[in-house]
């Protein structure tokens, strides 16, 4: 009888091995909803401060922050993460759970991109 219990658990964790999200890492770019990969339409100008100036500004007015990925977008889960307004318009290199929709990221770290 210990045997089948074991038996069964041993089957029931491989079985469950799938479910659980691995941590993946991607690199690319934190913004917002409204600007997604160009910040042109709110004339954002050029420069290194530009992006994050309208980041911020966007977000301030109600929208999410974003990350931006080999040209896909998605969103972040965790949008109270302190990070999300050091790294605001800025390349980062983020580390979490891809959701189950595809299109959501569950943040668990960033760091400065290059």
């Amino acid at each position: 009888m210990k045997r089948l219990a074991f038996v069964l658990f041993v089957s029931g964790c491989m079985a469950a091995a799938p479910l659980i999200a691995a941590e993946s890492t991607w690199s690319g770019k934190i913004t917002d909803s409204m600007c997604d990969k160009d910040h042109s339409m709110m004339g954002a100008g050029k420069g290194k401060d530009a992006a994050k100036k309208c980041t911020l500004a966007c977000i301030k007015s109600g929208m999410k922050y974003v990350f931006v990925s080999k040209g896909k977008v998605y969103q972040i889960a965790n949008q109270d993460m302190p990070d999300l307004k050091t790294y605001a318009g800025d390349s980062v290199k983020l580390t979490g759970d891809l959701q189950s929709d595809g299109k959501t990221i569950q943040v668990a770290k960033m760091e400065a991109g290059k």
